[in-house]
């Protein structure tokens, strides 16, 4: 399991934001983005801010994590393989936190849709974690996300 370098978390909002490695337009969905973190335990909100990064795509899709074979971090520039985690822009507002918590589980569990060893239940198993970490919605229904 990841362990971070981060001996304290500071859970403020503006720590969080200062640390979030997002690539789009709307300053909306970043500061969900941070929000959501916020609320995540410690050690994933570590791992989220470590090891993934945030990509908005208008309305193509809800939200996508893929492996970030190729993805950098753009804040401190390592080299290291990061997450990608696609998110619509005009997520719902009443489920923008579970559905962001939603992928950053995939990352969490390691779900690589790029794989062949995806699980067939890692739609359940993220809405399950997402539901663990205290979060509702659309996110962490696991009936919702197994359509």
């Amino acid at each position: 399991m990841y362990t971070s370098s981060h001996k304290e978390w500071a859970m403020s909002i503006e720590g969080v934001y200062d640390r979030l490695a997002y690539h789009g337009e709307s300053e909306f969905l970043s500061i969900q983005i941070a929000d959501t973190i916020r609320r995540l335990p410690p050690p994933a909100a570590s791992f989220t801010l470590d090891r993934c990064c945030f990509v908005s795509v208008g309305s193509v899709t809800a939200g996508l994590i893929l492996p970030g074979r190729i993805g950098v971090h753009h804040i401190e520039k390592r080299s290291r393989n990061m997450w990608i985690i696609v998110l619509k822009e005009d997520l719902p507002a009443e489920h923008v936190h579970s559905i962001i918590a939603h992928e950053i589980a995939h990352a969490w569990l390691q779900h690589d849709r790029l794989s062949d060893t995806m699980p067939e239940d890692c739609e359940i198993a993220a809405a399950n974690l997402v539901k663990q970490w205290g979060f509702s919605g659309r996110g962490a229904d696991a009936d919702f996300c197994n359509r």
